[in-house]
């Protein structure tokens, strides 16, 4: 007789559930047992939690997420120096332009219709 849990698997032979009587089998309570302990459980855990890391990394890496606000923190940095908001608007733009790539610029100026208008205005 051995136990899985709180139960014995003499129990789980008369459950009259499926589950329960798959339980039952000794080749599967066995392996049950050995996956419940502690230390692999941890690994397993540990493995995932590396991998969701990994994966958003390189998704930050690979598709980087340019927004409007990083436009604003540049014209912010920039609003000491000049009072026009015409030239501020240059005086940005002259800014971001040589550090980005064209689809860069297309995504921040040109990507949808809010970012246009921002761009334009």
């Amino acid at each position: 007789m051995s136990i899985v849990g709180d139960h014995n698997t003499d129990d789980l032979a008369r459950d009259p559930t499926l589950i329960g009587g798959f339980l039952a089998l000794p080749v599967i309570s066995s392996v049950a047992v050995r996956l419940v302990v502690r230390p692999v459980l941890d690994r397993l855990a540990a493995a995932f939690m590396i991998l969701v890391i990994a994966g958003i990394a390189t998704y930050g890496l690979l598709r980087p997420d340019y927004n409007w606000d990083m436009v604003a923190y540049v014209a912010a940095a920039l609003e000491d120096r000049v009072e026009d908001p015409e030239t501020l608007h240059a005086l940005t733009w002259a800014e971001i332009t040589p550090g980005a790539r064209p689809e860069q610029l297309y995504h921040l100026q040109q990507s949808n219709p809010y970012n246009l208008h921002q761009w334009e205005n």
